[in-house]
């Protein structure tokens, strides 16, 4: 396709040339130091003990941080540590059951029921045991200990169904019987307070019983019936009796009458309390086949659910016996096999507090994002959670972010380090809270045109009109690097089909170079380059049009092996007249959309999208999308141009980039081109029809309406749609929406209809997708924009975005061809703030060179980070410039962008390869 030929296809613009804007939003890099000293909180894992035998009773021992676990087969005693480790196994018992804890904690007493009669002490220090023996016809069953004595009740060794209670002098050694006779049952006691020993029946229908025993008589105070209960106990207060008796029922101690009835689903077995009273814990069941241990907060009302359940497998047997340790740890056995484990279930009286958090799989390097988490049972606005991120160069302390009072929790960041960044969130926990930790990960994706990923993008330009040799206009790639002092040409490299190693030859009207995008396509961490052969024939396939994919290395873009290939054989489609990197599948490497504007029945368009993978783009791995599909808006007509610009962004946030598609020839609405835009959601298998949105001049909601089209009044058509960004211009983390209509009319400050002045036309995201509410136009009418509109202006016929200033608000800039500047209007917490506009022109000062007619100085705009400072740089290409093209790059700061050290770029530089002839197009790099 011959130059002339192209030019007529691009009717808004002089030059024949339009930008492709990159549309992704510029962020401060982050500048978080790491923290040798901070120790992350460390969440102490459950630990059990397994033992051979069958266990009858279990106790705590707060003062040496021990547990005692009493087997009655093999007879013993066994002590564990609180990891589960076992300290001794004492022995010398016969059948030995119940055991209690000197209120001092010094003596364990155990009781030895069957023909031995006896009670042992253990010194809980030494484990050294010794024994006292009862009458031979008494043998003792549960015990508690009160006011200084050991009570313990006892049955008849010949009949369960009488007995009595008894009493052990620890300062003599001598043990009563017959204080009290009746029926045996269980007794429940306060080392201090013996004015409350708690006898309870066995048997069902039975009594409690409640006794002084604080002189030298037992005294009865107070008397009730009750269910059949596995077992009782005393709140720390003496105020309150806990009983399991199927449910757990609270009686009052001054009357025995049942106060409260916390409804348990399995039965209540045994029983325990935590140490301040809070929780209690039962089993679920204390017959075969019980399979939890349930725990309850006794603060909660009365149809509460456990805040905490354990469960074991059906086949395993709840041994009845459970305790808390001081911090909170449930203890209790199970019995399975004829084996025993011993349980340390952790923080087991505090709420299960756990965190879940959520960020993108892969972003830009130079794009803000949020990881969002979820605290569920924790305290609310009251935490806190701290934050690491660990990445190539160590871990780095975040300090902490707020939860709020829904849970939820939201961290910003800026990608500092490129490469896969770890962030762990840690909440340390509380009184009544677990602590709990939650990591992610995110791969920061290289700076685009980032080649060496050595911090610093490259300078990439195409000269389309490139003649080398015998062919003309088959176009090369100039790649000019970067440093911290900006891009030079010093290094610069020339590219062009007869490069060693680079796919096909070059050939009259391809066009190499014309278009360009960056991405990295195999996940390498290295940027990787596409670039456009549009004019590429292919064999019978004339100007079909192909995709060369450069991979980046350490040493930069490899060009001598490994090239890629992109290529569809449609005649006269012009596959790579526009391209977007973006990750559509959210995968965390990029994928690259290629538009195909001209295919189909006389150019209705369609976009292919390659997927990138470990091993890069590569042919069969793409999708496909065009106006005529169903899965796309709109009906296909003829010369719609679908796919004619592109940009890449995350409207929704959800971690899937996705794609805007102008249509700049679309029929839809009048029954004359008036242009259209096309919003492609992804998803994991890519782009997706749900969801997709359309949008006109005529759309509802859409400021402005479409332009009466009057080839007699010297139209163009409106063309909405002929460059698209996404950008993020009112820092919310989602992708706003730009549209220029180049072609469309507007009304002077003269009140003079103005043929072809230009529109652009901005979006807002609602955080789910692209809305029409808070919609704007532009145009050079705009109050606060510079200059007025006029004929043929075409405002709009290149856009770019980027984040100039590192504040998180991405500046627009829009070329005005036919005034020969470019308008920079920069975003704010509500969006593009056009009362802070500038314009920038060849004349502005510091900017190189002067305006001349044929320069087309803003034909090709793009914002890129060339001195890896964060504050974007804006490349602005010229094409015209003396006829042979140039570039000019303009540096940033945190005030915006200056022209303090913008340099000036062409064929002639020095380091840049070649020599500029007319017509060549340096500074083309849509």
């Amino acid at each position: 396709m011959s130059r002339t030929s192209r030019a007529r296809r691009l009717p808004f613009f002089a030059a024949a040339i339009i930008a492709a804007s990159a549309g992704a939003v510029a962020v401060t890099p982050s500048a978080a130091v790491a923290d040798p000293a901070a120790e992350p909180v460390v969440v102490v894992p459950d630990a059990k003990a397994v033992l051979n035998g069958s266990a009858a009773d279990l106790v705590a021992d707060p003062v040496h941080q021990q547990v005692f676990v009493s087997l009655s087969i093999p007879a013993s005693v066994i002590a564990l540590d609180h990891n589960g480790t076992v300290k001794q196994t004492i022995t010398g018992f016969s059948n030995p059951g119940e055991m209690v804890l000197s209120g001092d904690g010094t003596t364990l007493y155990v009781l030895d029921g069957n023909s031995t009669r006896t009670i042992h002490a253990i010194d809980t220090q030494t484990l050294a045991r010794s024994s006292t023996v009862l009458p031979e016809t008494e043998c003792p069953r549960t015990a508690a200990f009160t006011g200084g004595k050991l009570w313990f009740s006892y049955a008849s060794c010949t009949s369960i169904d009488t007995g009595g209670i008894g009493v052990l002098d620890p300062a003599t050694g001598v043990a009563t019987t017959g204080i009290l006779t009746g029926k045996p049952g269980n007794l429940t006691a306060l080392p201090d307070r013996p004015d409350r020993l708690l006898f309870s029946e066995w048997g069902t229908g039975g009594m409690f019983r409640l006794y002084d025993v604080s002189g030298e008589t037992p005294v009865e105070t107070a008397t009730g019936t009750r269910p059949s209960c596995a077992d009782t106990t005393l709140t720390a207060d003496a105020e309150r009796v806990m009983a399991a008796c199927g449910d757990l029922e609270i009686y009052r101690t001054s009357d025995l009458t049942r106060e409260r009835t916390i409804t348990t689903p399995g039965g209540a077995g045994q029983i325990a309390l935590s140490a301040d009273g809070r929780f209690a814990a039962v089993t679920d069941g204390y017959h075969p086949g019980a399979d939890s241990y349930l725990v309850y907060d006794l603060t909660a009302a009365a149809s509460a659910a456990p805040v905490r359940k354990y469960t074991f497998d059906y086949n395993t047997s709840l041994s009845p016996d459970l305790a808390f340790l001081a911090d909170g740890t449930l203890v209790g056995t199970t019995s399975q096999n004829g084996t025993v484990t011993v349980h340390f279930k952790r923080y087991a009286t505090k709420a299960g507090t756990a965190l879940t958090v959520k960020a993108p799989k892969g972003v830009r390097f130079s794009d803000r994002f949020k990881v969002t988490g979820t605290m569920t049972d924790g305290p609310g606005v009251a935490a806190t959670v701290a934050v690491t991120r660990t990445d190539r160069t160590g871990v780095h302390d975040l300090g902490t972010v707020a939860v709020s009072a829904s849970g939820a929790f939201t961290l910003p960041q800026i990608p500092a380090v490129t490469g896969v960044n770890e962030f762990t969130f840690t909440y340390a926990g509380d009184d009544g809270h677990q602590p709990a930790t939650a990591s992610t990960s995110v791969t920061v994706k290289p700076r685009a045109f980032d080649f060496n990923n050595d911090g610093y993008a490259e300078t990439v330009t195409g000269t389309p009109g490139e003649n080398l040799g015998d062919d003309s206009d088959t176009g090369q790639l100039y790649v000019l690097p970067g440093t911290a002092a900006g891009t030079t040409g010093t290094g610069s490299v020339a590219i062009h089909q007869d490069s060693a190693g680079v796919p096909g030859s070059n050939e009259d009207g391809d066009f190499l170079g014309e278009v360009t995008a960056s991405g990295d396509f195999n996940g390498d961490g290295y940027a990787d380059l596409a670039a456009s052969l549009a004019g590429e024939d292919l064999g019978s396939a004339k100007n079909a049009g192909s995709v060369l994919i450069f991979y980046g290395s350490a040493t930069g873009l490899k060009t001598s092996s490994g090239v890629g290939s992109l290529s569809v054989s449609t005649s006269s489609g012009y596959l790579g007249s526009s391209m977007a990197a973006g990750d559509f599948n959210g995968d965390g490497i990029d994928d690259l959309a290629v538009g195909e504007p001209y295919a189909g029945y006389y150019g209705y368009g369609g976009v292919y999208v390659w997927r990138g993978s470990t091993t890069g783009l590569s042919s069969g791995n793409r999708e496909y999308h065009d106006a005529e599909d169903y899965d796309v808006p709109g009906d296909g007509n003829t010369s719609e141009l679908f796919g004619y610009s592109m940009s890449a962004g995350d409207v929704n946030g959800d971690g899937f980039d996705d794609l805007a598609a102008g249509a700049m020839y679309d029929w839809e609405v009048k029954n004359w081109s008036t242009g259209s835009v096309t919003v492609l959601y992804g998803a994991t298998y890519g782009l997706v029809s749900a969801g997709s949105q359309f949008f006109t001049k005529d759309t509802s909601g859409v400021p402005g309406g479409s332009g009466s089209f009057n080839p007699d009044k010297g139209d163009s058509s409106d063309m909405f749609g002929a460059q698209v960004v996404l950008a993020d211009f009112n820092g919310d983390l989602k992708a706003d929406l730009a549209v220029s209509a180049p072609g469309s009319p507007v009304t002077g400050t003269d009140g003079k209809r103005k043929a072809d002045a230009g529109t652009v036309t901005v979006l807002y995201s609602n955080g789910t997708k692209i809305a029409t509410t808070g919609a704007v136009q532009y145009t050079q009418a705009t109050a606060g924009l510079p200059g007025n509109p006029g004929s043929d202006d075409f405002y709009g016929g290149t856009l770019a975005a980027g984040d100039a200033n590192r504040d998180g608000y991405a500046e627009l800039v829009i070329n005005s061809a036919g005034d020969a500047f470019v308008t920079v209007i920069p975003g704010s917490g509500s969006g593009l703030a056009a009362s802070k506009a500038k314009s920038w022109t060849q004349d502005t000062p510091g900017i190189p060179g002067g305006n001349e007619t044929g320069d087309y100085w803003g034909s090709s705009l793009r914002f890129i980070d060339v001195k890896g400072t964060g504050y974007m740089t804006l490349i602005v290409g010229a094409s015209g410039e003396d006829k042979f093209g140039a570039l000019t790059v303009v540096y940033s700061t945190s005030g915006g962008l200056t022209g303090t050290g913008a340099k000036f770029f062409s064929q002639d530089s020095t380091g840049v390869p070649g020599a500029g002839e007319s017509g060549d197009g340096f500074g083309t790099f849509w």
